[in-house]
This record gives C-alpha cells, structure tokens and sequence, in this order.
C-alpha cells in the first residue's frame, strides 16, 4: 500500500507542476490594446498583491490618466517576473504613450511630470520667490495623481535630468515610489496588507518555535 500511495504522488507531481508554472500574460499588453484610440495616456501602478504560498500569484492593479480623465482597472494577475520588476514603483507610472512626442514605451516616474512645463496643461506660479507648477482645472486629475502638491521648478529639473536617461525618479526627497513617504500615506491599503501577512507569518514562526519548545520538554 505504501509503494502504491508512493507511485501515485510520484505520478501528480507533473501536473502540479505545470498547474503552478502556467505564466500570464502580460496585462499591460491587453490594457494597451483596449486604449489604442488615445492618443496619449500613462498608466499607474495603483496596487499590487500576492497571494498563495504553494503557488504564489501575483496580482496588479493600474490607474489610467488620460488628458480628459483618470479610471482604475480591476486587478490583474501578473507574471512574477513582472510584479518582482515593479516592485519599487507603487504609486509611479510604468508606461507612457504621447504619439505628439513620439513616446510609447516604459518609463518609472511620478504620475503627471511628463506634463509639467508644457503650456496646454498648466503654468509656473511664483511663491515665496519660487515657481511652482499650476495645472489647468481640466487637468486636476494629475495635481490628484501627485497627492496635491505642487511641483517647483528644482524638482522639475532633476525629473527632467532623469527623464532624459531613462533613470527611474523617485523625487528629490526620495517621496514616491514603494519605499517613499508619500506613497505610504496615498496608498495605504497596499502597506496595511503588508503589514498584517508579517504580522500573520510571525505568528505561525512563533507558535511553531513553542511547539518545538514544548516537544522537547516531554
């Protein structure tokens, strides 16, 4: 009876297997094929999850910003190739598309920066002897998609020094993305979860741990 119980899970473990390995595909490929009609767009990493321990999944959910308005998408899962990609740009776009600017390819930085210093959407104001970027009201979306600051002019700068090599920005103080300060107070939903699955892991740790404590003492 052993061997027989021995040979059946021998004979399972292909099938789970190939169960647990089977990729999604890309979900930024399917949410740019249904926005081929905009002429510009950013697409935001709003949240992202993972869930299972056998077989993890991952899972993504985006915000997109067009220049009339902003909608999130339903949750995606996501190949973990991408989600451990992303990992540090919570609250970023991943992609941008501007057919005007010949742009539709991956960029990491804050939402709405691309569109800072360019007239159709905003202008400088002065404040306290600094300029600090003002959008449109048709714009606001983007002044939302920053947690309401205004951007100044130094910040702009080194954005656009990044922009221009293709380096990720994270801004001056380091504010956004997953380990920023800013992020932690726009996106708290994705941080709480975190929270509570360390929290529940150390628990199992601990209760295991007193278990063993306790099977050695009798």
């Amino acid at each position: 009876m052993r061997n027989t119980s021995l040979t059946l899970f021998l004979a399972l473990i292909p099938a789970l297997f190939l169960t647990g390995c089977g990729e999604p595909e890309n979900p930024l490929d399917v949410l740019r094929s249904t926005l081929d009609d905009e002429s510009a767009y950013s697409i935001m990493l709003e949240d992202m999850r993972q869930e299972g321990s056998l077989f993890p999944k991952q899972y993504h959910k985006y915000e997109v910003a067009t220049d009339l308005r902003s909608f999130s998408t339903d949750w995606y899962e996501v190949p973990e190739n991408l989600f451990t990609r992303y990992l540090p740009f919570l609250g970023m776009v991943v992609w941008m598309r501007n057919t005007e600017w010949d742009m539709d390819d991956e960029y990491f930085e804050p939402p709405g920066f691309s569109r800072i210093g360019k007239k159709k959407y905003g202008k400088w104001v002065k404040k306290k002897g600094k300029d600090y970027w003002n959008y449109h009201p048709q714009y606001g979306h983007y002044t939302r998609m920053l947690g309401g600051r205004a951007i100044g002019r130094d910040s702009y700068k080194s954005y656009s020094m990044a922009h221009k090599n293709r380096t990720p920005f994270f801004g001056m103080n380091k504010q956004y993305g997953t380990g920023g300060s800013l992020t932690k107070k726009m996106f708290p939903g994705y941080f709480t979860r975190k929270a509570t699955a360390a929290s529940a892991k150390t628990g199992r740790t601990n209760s295991s741990m007193r278990s063993r404590s306790t099977g050695r003492g009798k």
